[in-house]
């Protein structure tokens, strides 16, 4: 029977004692642990050991990537002319993305705390810059990285070692899926969450098969179901034709079925309205971003869409966005600690998302947002404590 290998990834000399625990964790639960130490990775005589480390990674269907405090040994192919020299671990990390293995990704608290700390004040240099300069769409990242690098030369970093691992980071915080980041003290934390994840894993696989021949139904699925239905028909039809059989390829057509691509709509738009209001990285238990008092009905769901083109602009130079900010056209909201920030490029996808689907789709859209923001209304008492002195409802 085959198992699932799993490519762990970090520093090892600061976290020799981490991925120790860590490899008998994953060979607690049957899978196949692949560390370098331990000699489960083919060195190719032809290869360098870095090389023969990411050859590995393209066996394996799992990468977990740990980060701590160390940046980590220098890729031995580095040029000396490039302004960031890559390290191992990040070549490891590039590497599990080129091949879309299936990522876990943990930063360590005090590591994490520090980068967004340096992140608040660069997006201030940021803000001030460009408050007052107007540059060219075409100069605007060279002009960005000339104020980070200024920056960087006068910002007191706690570990030489920042320098390099917050634009390592930098790197890990824009992929644009299976991006989940979640950060650690210890290695039982990370075993606990591994444990949540894969449960979740398997549940959500569990439950596929149970609800295979079920369908989703709803106004925002009908127009597709409709497409669907009709792409089938024809390829009933070109099966049982033989003199088309010969000219076409029935399998390009079956590949193009819309049903996947409306599978990842779907996902998509399900993490990014759950990124939008809860911050699962907070360690408080409520990890919601803030509250929203007013009525959620289509009209004011329809008038917040239409002022996020206005909000973006406005944050565009910022990589997070204000709770109250972004839903400022309901009456009455309030983020939860005094300092919510949400992902700017999230709200960016989320916006061009709605505004990708057609006109007779996006009334079922505005009722799948209504149904996921009403997770947020309020209860009454939270209403009450709204009139008790400004203070926050828990």
């Amino acid at each position: 029977m085959a198992i699932p290998r799993v490519f762990i990834s970090s520093t090892c000399y600061d976290l020799h004692d981490l991925r120790n625990n860590l490899r008998g964790f994953v060979s607690s639960f049957g899978y196949e642990p692949v560390m370098s130490e331990f000699g489960d990775i083919f060195f190719d005589y032809s290869l360098h050991v870095q090389d023969a480390c990411l050859k590995e990674i393209e066996k394996c269907q799992m990468f977990i990537l740990i980060i701590g405090n160390n940046y980590g040994s220098i890729y031995y192919k580095n040029k000396s002319t490039e302004k960031e020299p890559p390290s191992v671990t990040l070549n490891e990390f590039k590497k599990a993305l080129s091949n879309n293995v299936a990522k876990h990704i943990f930063i360590s608290k005090l590591v994490k705390y520090d980068y967004d700390n340096y992140k608040r004040f660069l997006d201030k240099k940021y803000t001030e810059y460009f408050s007052k300069n107007i540059i060219e769409d075409t100069k605007i990242e060279s002009v960005k990285e000339d104020i980070r690098t200024k920056f960087d030369n006068e910002y007191y970093f706690v570990h030489d070692s920042y320098k390099h691992i917050f634009k390592f980071l930098d790197a890990v915080h824009n992929i644009n899926s299976n991006n989940a980041i979640l950060t650690y003290d210890t290695s039982e934390e990370i075993q606990l969450q591994l444990k949540k994840q894969w449960a979740g894993f398997m549940y959500e696989k569990l439950e596929a098969i149970k609800n295979q021949d079920t369908f989703i139904k709803g106004n925002y699925m009908l127009s597709i179901t409709n497409k669907i239905d009709r792409i089938s028909d024809t390829i009933d039809k070109l099966v049982n034709n033989e003199t088309i059989k010969t000219s076409i390829d029935i399998k390009d057509i079956i590949d193009k079925n819309p049903m996947k691509k409306l599978q990842e709509m779907q996902q998509l738009l399900e993490r990014l309205i759950e990124s939008i209001m809860y911050n699962y990285e907070s360690f408080d238990m409520d990890k919601r971003r803030g509250f929203i008092y007013s009525e959620i009905n289509k009209d004011s769901i329809k008038k917040w869409l239409g002022s996020l083109e206005i909000t973006l602009n406005a944050n565009k130079w910022s990589t997070t966005i204000n709770f109250e900010i972004l839903f400022s056209t309901f009456e009455k909201c309030r983020e939860f600690e005094g300092d919510e920030k949400i992902p700017y490029k999230d709200v960016f996808e989320f916006y061009q998302l709605y505004k990708s689907i057609e006109e007779s789709e996006k009334e079922g859209f505005i009722n799948n947002v209504i149904n996921k923001i009403q997770e947020l209304k309020s209860t009454e008492r939270d209403e009450i404590a709204t009139e008790n002195d400004g203070e926050l409802p828990f």
